[in-house]
């Protein structure tokens, strides 16, 4: 039955492709070589066929691709991360010694002496392991206070 139709075989291939190409949007314009067709010959090709796509497109381009530098950049990325959980750390009493003091005890729920050895201790960590919204909040008290103080 396909010999009686009129329309040659040639002719109905052509028009299948248009349709083809109008449902993909391959269609190429002026013999140019489109994105897609390019996605769909590096689809086509072996592992090893793209190592050597890549060095030559080096070399014609005098460039590098370098994992290297974007390893690096992926994992500045999780360097961003904010943490969970900080220290409060007193870093500097200031002028009003008794009034960081007295903040001090406030913030901790200790006595007034207890506040005041732990101000004047080696390593002053105020308050360990808190929110950093919490963490910014005793910032706040203790610098009114006149206190110098580090969050980390």
């Amino acid at each position: 039955m396909a010999e009686n139709n009129p329309i040659k075989k040639d002719t109905q291939e052509e028009i299948e492709n248009k349709i083809n190409e109008e449902k993909t949007g391959s269609a190429k314009k002026d013999n140019k070589i489109t994105k897609q067709d390019i996605i769909a010959s590096l689809a086509e090709m072996k592992l090893i066929e793209l190592n050597e796509l890549v060095k030559a497109i080096e070399e014609h381009f005098n460039v590098t691709a370098s994992a290297p530098v974007m390893m690096q950049a992926a994992s500045q990325g999780d360097n961003n991360v904010a943490p969970t959980e900080v220290n409060v750390i007193l870093t500097k009493l200031g002028d009003s010694k008794i009034a960081v003091i007295k903040a001090v005890a406030e913030i901790t729920e200790k006595p007034l002496m207890e506040a005041k050895k732990l101000v004047e201790g080696e390593n002053p960590v105020i308050k360990e392991k808190v929110k950093p919204e919490e963490a910014e909040k005793i910032k706040e008290k203790l610098v009114a206070a006149g206190a110098g103080v580090e969050i980390k």
